[in-house]
């Protein structure tokens, strides 16, 4: 996909040099995407058809076409619906295509990038199933992830990389430990304790029996809460539990079905709010990954009355505030024209954190914030949460991740079935933590 400058690559005691991903397929090395490259359209078999080799036949034939990667399912115990439309797939059944496309194909070294960034517990540990028996099965298999525990539970020895360069190479497992690791990512990272909030008496968003329905997902079932003006409510559970319509209502993109909204006494009017919202999916639900990274900064700050006069925005003004955010942010690019697609994850969290939360916002939906991170990247998130609440943010706060709950909320509570469940429900399902 992109062709090194220096340096080999080294299959089986001799130097590879790939000009195409089929080449490097056709030589046993697969890999499974972090952003699937599946076509939500399809039908699995038609998916799966796409990654066969080419038949010389006038006739396409499906059902066998996708054989081997039925075959492939069934030796790790998965079955698969090949009827079934790709893009009405849960996460977890999208990533089990990927993999058997890699194994139909004979791959005999797969790469995986970042597979458990928007898995549930329970669907990673099935993926650790599976990794474990196509290692017993002789392959050879590059996980690629920044979630410490994870690769402390599957590797048998760790790479680190830091800005592109290695930092330690060939490290045992059983000879480091998760925190060993984290120096060698990111230097020290602090978690500051952040300053005291004043939160105000009175609530700022309330939600009344709200109620949502999603066409293909867990919407809302009767769910109420109260946010205060400098306060971060977390709402935890399991991925796909009513969390998408909780944002989107909370953000003004989805009206309820039932239930009120209100703000401050009054009615709830998204247009009249500054709301920040940070969805789950930043590449798709975020940003404009084509367009530039000043383009993406003025999806939202065309607003910005000092960027114009008359209606007419200033070039001059413009490129001082996007700098000043770039700067402001610690946006990594080469300059304010890369594509936002070129950046790393991690720099294109920041640069939606910097779109939303310079013009000082009321209130912050924000979805899984730092799934996809890396520990300092993750660490940047929190920090920016915790400022913008102490600037007087009400904040709702969606994540999957317990410890993330934990650390950031003033409160929280835990979805379930579109519902929010009661205080004994969460100290069971986080392991009687509070």
């Amino acid at each position: 996909m992109i062709r090194s400058y220096e340096g080999d690559f080294v299959l089986d005691g001799r130097a590879i040099k790939f000009a195409d991903p089929f080449e490097a397929q056709r030589a046993g090395i697969s890999l499974v995407h972090q952003h699937f490259a599946l076509v939500p359209n399809f039908t699995v078999a038609e998916n799966l058809a796409l990654a066969s080799p080419l038949t010389t036949t006038r006739w396409l034939d499906l059902r066998q076409l996708c054989a081997p990667a039925l075959e492939a399912a069934q030796n790790v115990g998965w079955e698969l619906d090949l009827d079934a439309r790709t893009g009405s797939l849960s996460v977890g059944e999208q990533q089990r295509i990927e993999i058997v496309r890699a194994l139909a194909a004979g791959g005999k070294v797969l790469l995986f990038d970042e597979p458990t960034a928007t898995l549930s517990a329970a669907e990673v540990a099935d993926l650790f199933r599976v990794m474990r028996i196509m290692k017993d099965a002789g392959r050879a298999i590059v996980f690629i992830s920044h979630k410490l525990d994870e690769v402390m539970e599957i590797a048998d020895r760790v790479t680190v990389m830091r800005r592109g360069e290695v930092v330690a190479q060939r490290l045992e497992i059983a000879e480091t430990s998760p925190e060993a690791l984290a120096r060698l990512m990111v230097g020290e990272v602090e978690e500051p304790a952040g300053a005291a909030r004043s939160l105000t008496s009175e609530p700022a968003l309330v939600a009344e029996d709200v109620v949502s329905v999603m066409p293909r997902a867990v919407g809302l079932n009767g769910v109420s809460f109260e946010i205060r003006s400098g306060e971060i409510v977390g709402f935890g559970g399991v991925d796909g539990n009513g969390q998408i319509a909780l944002a989107e209502v909370a953000a003004g993109l989805r009206r309820p079905e039932a239930g009120k909204l209100s703000w401050r006494g009054g009615e709830f009017r998204p247009d009249r709010l500054r709301i920040a919202y940070i969805p789950q999916d930043r590449r798709r639900d975020g940003l404009a990954t084509e367009m530039s990274v000043l383009e993406n900064l003025l999806i939202d700050g065309h607003r910005v009355g000092s960027l114009s006069r008359f209606g007419v925005l200033s070039t001059t003004s413009v490129t001082k505030w996007a700098q000043r955010l770039v700067e402001e942010f610690d946006i990594r690019a080469d300059s304010l024209d890369t594509p936002v697609a070129n950046l790393s994850g991690g720099n294109q969290q920041k640069l939606i954190l910097a779109r939303t939360l310079s013009e000082t916002p009321e209130l912050i939906v924000a979805h899984n914030p730092t799934r996809g991170l890396d520990v300092r990247a993750a660490s940047y998130v929190h920090r920016c949460l915790r400022s913008a609440a102490e600037r007087g943010a009400a904040v709702l706060l969606i994540t999957t991740e317990v410890d993330e709950l934990i650390a950031l909320s003033d409160r929280f509570f835990v979805l379930s079935a579109g519902r929010l469940l009661s205080g004994r429900d969460v100290a069971a399902l986080i392991g009687g933590r509070s």
